[in-house]
Protein backbone atom coordinates (compact mmCIF):
# COMPACT_ATOMS: atom_id res chain seq x y z
CA UNK A 1 0.00 0.00 0.00
CA UNK A 2 1.36 3.42 -0.97
CA UNK A 3 0.85 6.82 0.49
CA UNK A 4 -2.05 8.54 -1.26
CA UNK A 5 0.21 11.32 -2.51
CA UNK A 6 2.05 8.81 -4.72
CA UNK A 7 -1.11 7.77 -6.59
CA UNK A 8 -1.48 9.72 -9.86
CA UNK A 9 -5.25 9.33 -9.65
CA UNK A 10 -5.29 10.99 -6.26
CA UNK A 11 -6.05 14.74 -6.14
CA UNK A 12 -3.02 15.26 -3.90
CA UNK A 13 -0.61 13.64 -6.37
CA UNK A 14 2.58 15.57 -6.94
CA UNK A 15 2.07 17.99 -4.07
CA UNK A 16 4.96 18.64 -1.74
CA UNK A 17 4.71 18.65 2.01
CA UNK A 18 4.73 22.46 2.15
CA UNK A 19 1.78 22.60 -0.25
CA UNK A 20 -0.16 20.12 1.85
CA UNK A 21 0.39 22.17 4.97
CA UNK A 22 -1.29 25.19 3.41
CA UNK A 23 -4.43 23.29 2.47
CA UNK A 24 -7.63 24.43 4.20
CA UNK A 25 -11.02 23.11 3.16
CA UNK A 26 -14.12 25.18 3.91
CA UNK A 27 -17.50 23.70 4.81
CA UNK A 28 -18.43 23.09 1.19
CA UNK A 29 -17.09 23.20 -2.34
CA UNK A 30 -15.16 26.41 -3.05
CA UNK A 31 -12.49 27.45 -5.56
CA UNK A 32 -9.70 26.18 -3.30
CA UNK A 33 -11.11 22.71 -3.86
CA UNK A 34 -9.61 22.69 -7.35
CA UNK A 35 -6.32 21.75 -5.68
CA UNK A 36 -7.85 18.38 -4.84
CA UNK A 37 -9.13 17.53 -8.33
CA UNK A 38 -6.77 15.41 -10.40
CA UNK A 39 -7.25 17.20 -13.73
CA UNK A 40 -7.40 20.70 -12.25
CA UNK A 41 -11.05 21.36 -13.14
CA UNK A 42 -13.37 23.06 -10.68
CA UNK A 43 -15.88 20.55 -9.35
CA UNK A 44 -19.42 20.73 -10.64
CA UNK A 45 -20.69 21.02 -7.08
CA UNK A 46 -19.64 24.67 -6.89
CA UNK A 47 -22.22 25.61 -9.50
CA UNK A 48 -24.85 23.46 -7.82
CA UNK A 49 -24.30 25.13 -4.46
CA UNK A 50 -24.53 28.57 -6.02
CA UNK A 51 -27.75 27.49 -7.75
CA UNK A 52 -29.26 26.29 -4.48
CA UNK A 53 -28.24 29.50 -2.74
CA UNK A 54 -29.69 31.76 -5.43
CA UNK A 55 -32.85 29.65 -5.69
CA UNK A 56 -33.56 30.01 -1.98
CA UNK A 57 -32.88 33.75 -2.07
CA UNK A 58 -35.12 34.27 -5.11
CA UNK A 59 -37.96 32.14 -3.73
CA UNK A 60 -37.84 34.02 -0.46
CA UNK A 61 -37.77 37.37 -2.23
CA UNK A 62 -40.70 36.34 -4.43
CA UNK A 63 -42.72 35.26 -1.40
CA UNK A 64 -41.99 38.52 0.43
CA UNK A 65 -42.83 40.62 -2.63
CA UNK A 66 -46.04 38.71 -3.33
CA UNK A 67 -47.17 38.99 0.27
CA UNK A 68 -46.37 42.70 0.29
CA UNK A 69 -48.42 43.15 -2.89
CA UNK A 70 -51.33 41.29 -1.31
CA UNK A 71 -51.12 43.53 1.74
CA UNK A 72 -51.09 46.63 -0.45
CA UNK A 73 -54.17 45.36 -2.28
CA UNK A 74 -56.02 45.02 1.02
CA UNK A 75 -56.36 41.23 0.91
CA UNK A 76 -55.95 40.84 4.67
CA UNK A 77 -53.47 41.48 7.43
CA UNK A 78 -52.56 37.78 7.46
CA UNK A 79 -50.24 38.41 4.52
CA UNK A 80 -47.90 40.26 6.86
CA UNK A 81 -46.71 36.81 7.90
CA UNK A 82 -45.77 36.25 4.28
CA UNK A 83 -43.49 39.26 4.29
CA UNK A 84 -41.78 38.00 7.44
CA UNK A 85 -41.55 34.44 6.07
CA UNK A 86 -40.10 35.58 2.76
CA UNK A 87 -37.52 37.74 4.46
CA UNK A 88 -36.55 34.84 6.73
CA UNK A 89 -36.26 32.56 3.70
CA UNK A 90 -33.85 35.01 2.08
CA UNK A 91 -31.81 34.89 5.28
CA UNK A 92 -31.77 31.10 5.18
CA UNK A 93 -30.54 31.18 1.58
CA UNK A 94 -27.77 33.64 2.37
CA UNK A 95 -26.74 31.60 5.42
CA UNK A 96 -26.64 28.45 3.28
CA UNK A 97 -24.29 30.16 0.85
CA UNK A 98 -22.03 31.47 3.59
CA UNK A 99 -21.73 28.07 5.27
CA UNK A 100 -21.16 26.08 2.09
CA UNK A 101 -19.15 28.52 0.01
CA UNK A 102 -17.33 30.89 2.32
CA UNK A 103 -16.90 29.48 5.82
CA UNK A 104 -13.53 27.89 6.60
CA UNK A 105 -13.61 25.83 9.81
CA UNK A 106 -10.34 25.78 11.77
CA UNK A 107 -8.00 22.81 11.40
CA UNK A 108 -6.86 23.02 15.00
CA UNK A 109 -7.70 19.48 16.12
CA UNK A 110 -9.92 20.72 18.94
CA UNK A 111 -12.38 17.86 18.40
CA UNK A 112 -9.68 15.16 18.36
CA UNK A 113 -9.38 13.36 21.68
CA UNK A 114 -8.10 10.20 23.30
CA UNK A 115 -10.92 8.23 24.91
CA UNK A 116 -12.06 4.76 25.80
CA UNK A 117 -14.70 3.39 23.46
CA UNK A 118 -16.47 0.25 24.68
CA UNK A 119 -13.60 -0.25 27.09
CA UNK A 120 -10.83 0.07 24.50
CA UNK A 121 -8.41 3.00 24.05
CA UNK A 122 -9.03 5.01 20.89
CA UNK A 123 -8.38 8.28 19.12
CA UNK A 124 -11.76 9.87 18.41
CA UNK A 125 -12.42 12.55 15.79
CA UNK A 126 -15.80 14.13 16.48
CA UNK A 127 -17.56 15.43 13.36
CA UNK A 128 -18.56 19.08 13.16
CA UNK A 129 -22.28 19.53 13.79
CA UNK A 130 -22.57 23.08 12.44
CA UNK A 131 -23.95 22.18 9.03
CA UNK A 132 -26.51 19.58 10.22
CA UNK A 133 -27.78 22.02 12.86
CA UNK A 134 -28.09 24.80 10.33
CA UNK A 135 -30.01 22.57 7.93
CA UNK A 136 -32.38 21.50 10.71
CA UNK A 137 -32.99 25.02 12.01
CA UNK A 138 -33.33 26.49 8.53
CA UNK A 139 -35.74 23.83 7.29
CA UNK A 140 -37.82 24.14 10.46
CA UNK A 141 -38.04 27.91 10.10
CA UNK A 142 -38.97 27.75 6.43
CA UNK A 143 -41.58 25.03 7.04
CA UNK A 144 -43.22 26.94 9.91
CA UNK A 145 -43.22 30.16 7.90
CA UNK A 146 -44.74 28.54 4.82
CA UNK A 147 -47.45 26.79 6.83
CA UNK A 148 -48.29 30.06 8.60
CA UNK A 149 -48.53 31.98 5.33
CA UNK A 150 -50.52 29.22 3.61
CA UNK A 151 -52.96 29.21 6.50
CA UNK A 152 -53.26 33.00 6.37
CA UNK A 153 -53.89 32.85 2.62
CA UNK A 154 -57.05 30.82 3.22
CA UNK A 155 -58.55 29.47 0.01
CA UNK A 156 -56.87 31.82 -2.40
CA UNK A 157 -55.03 30.49 -5.42
CA UNK A 158 -51.65 31.24 -3.89
CA UNK A 159 -52.41 29.12 -0.84
CA UNK A 160 -52.21 25.88 -2.85
CA UNK A 161 -48.75 26.77 -4.11
CA UNK A 162 -47.63 27.59 -0.59
CA UNK A 163 -48.88 24.25 0.72
CA UNK A 164 -47.09 22.45 -2.12
CA UNK A 165 -43.88 24.17 -1.02
CA UNK A 166 -44.45 23.67 2.71
CA UNK A 167 -45.29 19.96 2.85
CA UNK A 168 -42.04 18.56 1.34
CA UNK A 169 -39.94 20.83 3.55
CA UNK A 170 -41.93 19.90 6.65
CA UNK A 171 -41.58 16.19 5.83
CA UNK A 172 -37.77 16.49 5.99
CA UNK A 173 -37.64 18.32 9.33
CA UNK A 174 -37.90 15.28 11.69
CA UNK A 175 -35.14 13.42 9.85
CA UNK A 176 -32.86 16.47 9.95
CA UNK A 177 -33.24 16.77 13.72
CA UNK A 178 -32.60 13.04 14.14
CA UNK A 179 -29.32 13.52 12.25
CA UNK A 180 -28.38 16.39 14.56
CA UNK A 181 -29.07 14.24 17.61
CA UNK A 182 -27.03 11.33 16.27
CA UNK A 183 -23.97 13.43 15.60
CA UNK A 184 -20.99 11.54 14.28
CA UNK A 185 -17.44 10.47 15.01
CA UNK A 186 -14.52 8.65 13.43
CA UNK A 187 -12.96 6.22 15.89
CA UNK A 188 -9.43 4.90 15.35
CA UNK A 189 -8.28 1.96 17.45
CA UNK A 190 -5.39 -0.47 17.33
CA UNK A 191 -7.74 -2.91 15.59
CA UNK A 192 -9.18 -0.68 12.88
CA UNK A 193 -11.31 2.24 11.69
CA UNK A 194 -14.86 2.72 12.93
CA UNK A 195 -17.27 5.33 11.57
CA UNK A 196 -20.44 6.39 13.37
CA UNK A 197 -22.31 8.75 11.06
CA UNK A 198 -25.86 9.99 10.48
CA UNK A 199 -26.44 7.45 7.69
CA UNK A 200 -25.01 4.43 9.46
CA UNK A 201 -22.13 2.82 11.28
CA UNK A 202 -19.33 0.78 9.73
CA UNK A 203 -15.87 -0.56 10.43
CA UNK A 204 -12.77 -2.03 8.80
CA UNK A 205 -9.74 -3.62 10.44
CA UNK A 206 -6.42 -2.13 9.39
CA UNK A 207 -5.23 -5.24 7.58
CA UNK A 208 -8.27 -5.05 5.28
CA UNK A 209 -7.62 -1.42 4.23
CA UNK A 210 -6.56 -1.23 0.58
CA UNK A 211 -5.95 2.52 0.33
CA UNK A 212 -6.80 5.90 1.78
CA UNK A 213 -7.72 8.69 -0.61
CA UNK A 214 -9.71 11.88 -1.13
CA UNK A 215 -12.74 11.90 -3.41
CA UNK A 216 -14.66 14.82 -4.89
CA UNK A 217 -18.39 14.12 -4.65
CA UNK A 218 -19.41 17.29 -6.46
CA UNK A 219 -20.67 18.77 -3.19
CA UNK A 220 -17.61 18.34 -0.98
CA UNK A 221 -14.42 16.35 -0.62
CA UNK A 222 -14.59 13.08 1.29
CA UNK A 223 -11.92 11.16 3.12
CA UNK A 224 -12.38 7.60 1.86
CA UNK A 225 -10.94 4.53 3.56
CA UNK A 226 -11.31 1.73 1.01
CA UNK A 227 -11.20 -1.93 1.90
CA UNK A 228 -10.26 -4.86 -0.29
CA UNK A 229 -13.23 -6.13 -2.33
CA UNK A 230 -13.51 -9.26 -0.20
CA UNK A 231 -12.64 -7.63 3.13
CA UNK A 232 -14.08 -10.02 5.74
CA UNK A 233 -14.04 -7.43 8.52
CA UNK A 234 -16.15 -4.84 6.76
CA UNK A 235 -19.47 -4.17 8.43
CA UNK A 236 -22.14 -1.58 7.74
CA UNK A 237 -25.35 -1.02 9.64
CA UNK A 238 -27.67 1.46 7.96
CA UNK A 239 -29.61 3.77 10.21
CA UNK A 240 -33.21 4.65 9.59
CA UNK A 241 -33.91 7.89 7.80
CA UNK A 242 -35.56 9.39 4.75
CA UNK A 243 -32.59 9.07 2.41
CA UNK A 244 -29.84 7.04 4.10
CA UNK A 245 -26.80 6.27 1.96
CA UNK A 246 -25.26 2.82 2.11
CA UNK A 247 -21.89 2.04 0.46
CA UNK A 248 -21.93 -0.75 -2.11
CA UNK A 249 -18.30 -1.73 -1.56
CA UNK A 250 -16.15 -1.97 1.57
CA UNK A 251 -15.49 1.69 2.27
CA UNK A 252 -15.88 4.32 4.96
CA UNK A 253 -16.35 7.90 3.78
CA UNK A 254 -16.35 11.10 5.84
CA UNK A 255 -16.91 14.62 4.44
CA UNK A 256 -13.52 16.22 4.96
CA UNK A 257 -14.89 19.63 6.02
CA UNK A 258 -16.51 17.96 9.04
CA UNK A 259 -13.08 17.04 10.43
CA UNK A 260 -10.86 19.66 12.07
CA UNK A 261 -7.48 18.25 11.06
CA UNK A 262 -5.38 18.84 7.97
CA UNK A 263 -5.92 16.61 4.92
CA UNK A 264 -2.20 15.84 4.79
CA UNK A 265 -2.22 14.65 8.40
CA UNK A 266 -5.23 12.43 7.81
CA UNK A 267 -3.82 10.76 4.72
CA UNK A 268 -0.36 10.22 6.14
CA UNK A 269 -1.48 8.99 9.54
CA UNK A 270 -4.12 6.58 8.27
CA UNK A 271 -1.73 5.25 5.65
CA UNK A 272 0.95 4.73 8.31
CA UNK A 273 -1.36 2.77 10.58
CA UNK A 274 -2.68 0.68 7.69
CA UNK A 275 0.82 -0.26 6.47
CA UNK A 276 2.68 -0.66 9.75
CA UNK A 277 1.09 -2.86 12.44
CA UNK A 278 3.70 -1.74 14.94
CA UNK A 279 2.71 1.91 14.56
CA UNK A 280 -0.87 1.20 15.63
CA UNK A 281 0.19 1.24 19.26
CA UNK A 282 0.12 5.04 18.91
CA UNK A 283 -3.67 4.81 18.94
CA UNK A 284 -3.62 3.58 22.53
CA UNK A 285 -2.51 6.97 23.85
CA UNK A 286 -1.85 10.60 23.00
CA UNK A 287 0.73 9.80 20.33
CA UNK A 288 -2.02 9.08 17.82
CA UNK A 289 -3.81 12.33 18.57
CA UNK A 290 -0.59 14.32 18.24
CA UNK A 291 0.23 12.71 14.91
CA UNK A 292 -3.13 13.82 13.53
CA UNK A 293 -3.07 17.30 15.02
CA UNK A 294 0.57 18.31 14.70
CA UNK A 295 1.08 16.98 11.13
CA UNK A 296 4.84 16.61 11.29
CA UNK A 297 7.12 16.04 8.27
CA UNK A 298 6.27 12.99 6.20
CA UNK A 299 8.57 10.06 6.88
CA UNK A 300 8.62 7.65 3.90
CA UNK A 301 10.75 5.15 5.89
Amino acid sequence: MRWAGHDPRNPLAGRGDDDLRRVRLPLGTVPQLAAFVADGRRPAGTGLLWLLTLTNVLLGAALAAGAAAALAAGEGAGWAAGVVAGTAWVGVGVGFGVLHLRRTPPADGARVEVARVQGWPAVVLRLDGTLPRYHAVGATGVAVALVAVATAAGRSGGALLLWLLALPVAACVPDLWVRVRRGGRLVLTREGVHLHGPDGAGSLVWDDVARVRLADTGRHVELVVEGHPDAPSWTWRRRRGLFPRAPRTPRLAVPLPLLDVRPSALLRSLDRWARDPGARAELDDDRGRRRLVEDGPYDPW
